[in-house]
């Protein structure tokens, strides 16, 4: 009884680790906490995979004990990157098992893997717009990466401590063939350690969301970005107002649709809302992803 009880309670605190892991993850990923997110997730899988984060990261394949044995005694000397690069009798000789050459070699290649390349371009002197473009670099087996390899995309500052923006990126297995595209804006990091307040770099990181290991990680550099002039980045201050109700409509069927959705309008759409539903003048909204852009042409359009 006493064993059966063990079992139970080892069970439930492999089933539960995890959830609370990966929620610790939200928490340190919603507050831009590079290093914590980092280790966080690294946890998740590894409690996930029921192995070691530091073992080598072909232990997640169906191999023999014996053969991951050998592999993690080669982790510091021979990566999967440089097992993707020998040939099978190269990987026979390392692993001193030459019928399992092949096997080991064709999992090297299904290993989950992105080729970065990023582009980066100033709207104004306090944000950038990055066009991300992700290539698959690995063999897709459906047997053994399923229908969607989930990805997390973080893009970090400098000193790798803070994460600038994140983003999770599905790759479907339609997509394995294709170099995918991803546009955000980030705010441009600043620092006091070069003369013209820019950093040298900064760095974009792919991390897949249940592979432990397939990571990949680029600089993207600052040497020739030339920001706008102060003259062009002119800009209406965000007023601190009292949030407008939606009575402020003053009609009831444009109420009732707004209800369904929302009590008052948000900063932005409190301080554009007169020019936009009571005049016939013309404006250029220019707001961050998810402040009510799409409220505001409906504004225009009532």
């Amino acid at each position: 009884m006493d064993d059966f009880a063990l079992v139970s309670d080892m069970a439930y605190v492999a089933q539960n680790g995890a959830r609370i892991l990966r929620a610790l993850f939200e928490i340190a990923l919603n507050r831009n906490w590079g290093p914590t997110a980092n280790v966080l997730l690294t946890l998740c899988k590894a409690v996930d995979k029921q192995m070691w984060p530091f073992q080598h990261p072909l232990t997640q394949f169906n191999l023999n004990n014996e053969i991951i044995m050998k592999l993690d005694r080669t982790t510091q000397q021979v990566t999967v990157e440089d097992l993707k690069e020998m040939s099978h009798t190269e990987i026979g000789n390392l692993i001193r098992h030459m019928r399992m050459g092949t096997t080991v070699l064709g999992c090297s290649r299904q290993f989950p893997s992105l080729h970065l390349e990023a582009e980066i371009a100033p709207i104004t002197r306090t944000v950038l717009r990055m066009t991300l473009y992700i290539t698959p670099n690995f063999v897709w087996n459906e047997r053994v990466h399923g229908k969607v390899e989930p990805w997390w995309i973080w893009v970090e500052d400098a000193e790798n401590t803070e994460i600038l923006h994140s983003e999770y990126f599905l790759l479907s297995v339609k997509q394995k063939g294709e170099t995918q595209k991803l546009g955000f804006s980030i705010p441009i990091p600043h620092t006091d350690s070069t003369t013209d307040g820019l950093p040298p770099q900064i760095f974009v990181r792919a991390i897949s969301d249940k592979w432990i290991g397939a990571e990949n990680m680029i600089p993207v550099s600052f040497k020739n970005l030339i920001l706008p002039s102060m003259q062009n980045s002119i800009h209406t201050e965000l007023l601190d107002l009292s949030p407008l109700p939606i009575s402020a409509l003053k009609n009831p069927i444009l109420e009732e649709i707004c209800r369904k959705r929302f009590q008052f309008f948000n900063p932005v759409q409190t301080q554009i809302f007169h020019t936009l539903y009571y005049t016939e003048k013309n404006a250029l909204i220019g707001a961050p992803t998810g402040s009510g852009k799409t409220v505001a042409a409906e504004l225009a359009m009532w």
